[in-house]
């Protein structure tokens, strides 16, 4: 279990990467992991990027808000020997949390909550 405090302003939150073999085949590159919010906040905005690289990838929510009590199927590309992701939410209200080196070879889904 990671959990990583958030500032004061914001709920805190509790991240649940839940382990139960790989999330697609290593050889194709893709990542694929459901996305659970069972936060307080609504969640605006998701980058993603291997742990290798310095820069965010782009926005994986362009146009698209995950709201408390709601998940949806995320699919991250990368090359097939990227397991390890730096995940970066920024919640409707501005607050941002930044996860390091989430394993999504390893991980069928991933939870945001506020317990």
């Amino acid at each position: 279990m990671r959990h990583r405090p958030l500032p004061l302003v914001a709920v805190a939150l509790l991240v649940l990467p839940v382990f139960a073999g790989p999330a697609l085949a290593q050889d194709s590159g893709e990542r694929e992991f459901l996305l659970t919010n069972k936060s307080q906040l609504s969640v605006g905005e998701f980058y993603t990027s291997p742990a290798t690289m310095l820069e965010w990838g782009d926005n994986i929510f362009e146009g698209f808000v995950l709201e408390p009590g709601t998940a949806g199927t995320v699919t991250i590309s990368g090359a097939p020997e990227d397991c390890l992701f730096d995940m970066k939410f920024v919640f409707t209200t501005g607050v941002e949390f930044v996860d390091d080196a989430v394993d999504l070879c390893e991980t069928t889904e991933y939870v945001l909550s506020s317990e």
